[in-house]
């Protein structure tokens, strides 16, 4: 689900497993920088896992 949040900024929002995620960052280690990489949310706090990528 693609949700415009402000002219030029998305959030994106999907399921991933850790081998998908691992894959992916691979994918795009060319064009955008990993800028954080978090779990938050829920009672114990790692209910979801953010990713935070800068196109280079």
């Amino acid at each position: 689900m693609n949700h415009l949040i402000n002219q030029g900024l998305y959030r994106y929002c999907h399921h991933f497993d850790e081998p998908e995620i691992e894959r992916l960052l691979a994918m795009v280690a060319d064009s955008a920088d990993l800028v954080s990489r978090f779990e938050a949310d829920g009672k114990t706090g790692n209910l979801n896992e953010y990713v935070v990528l800068r196109v280079k």
